[in-house]
C-alpha cells in the first residue's frame, strides 16, 4: 500500500461517539459497549497499529460531523504523526457527515492531487 485516503471515517473507537452510533454500530460489531471492553475498542482502532513504514494518510472530515465526531481523525492525525507517519487531515467547514455538489468536487480534486503526490513517485 502506498497511501490512505479517509472520508469520514471512525478512525479511533476509543473517542466517544454519538450513543445511537455506539448501540447501533459498534455494539453489535465489538459484542460490548466501550465501558465494558475498553481495550477491545483500542485493538479494534487502527492508530493502535500506527508504525513508521506505513503509507502516508490524507484523512478528510466534517468539523461538524455529528455522526463521526471530528476528534476521531484528529485523534487518529495525533497518533500516526506520534508514530512518524505522514498524515493530511482536512477539516470541511460547514457540512455534516457526507456531501455533494461543488464541494465534493473540491474534496474530490484534493484527494486526487495526495495521491498525485504519493503514488506517481
Amino acid at each position: 500500500m502506498q497511501a490512505v485516503v479517509a472520508l469520514g471515517a471512525p478512525a479511533d473507537l476509543t473517542v466517544a461517539v454519538p450513543a445511537l452510533v455506539e448501540r447501533q454500530y459498534l455494539q453489535p460489531f465489538l459484542g460490548a459497549s466501550p465501558d465494558e471492553a475498553p481495550a477491545l475498542y483500542a485493538r479494534a482502532s487502527p492508530g493502535t497499529y500506527a508504525t513508521p513504514d506505513d503509507p502516508p494518510f490524507l484523512l478528510v472530515h466534517s468539523a461538524s460531523d455529528a455522526l463521526v465526531p471530528v476528534t476521531h481523525p484528529r485523534a487518529f492525525a495525533a497518533q500516526l504523526r506520534r508514530a512518524g507517519v505522514a498524515v493530511e487531515l482536512v477539516e470541511e467547514d460547514g457540512v455534516l457527515h457526507v456531501w455533494g455538489g461543488e464541494r465534493l468536487d473540491r474534496t474530490l480534486k484534493g484527494v486526487g492531487a495526495f495521491l498525485d503526490r504519493h503514488l506517481r513517485k
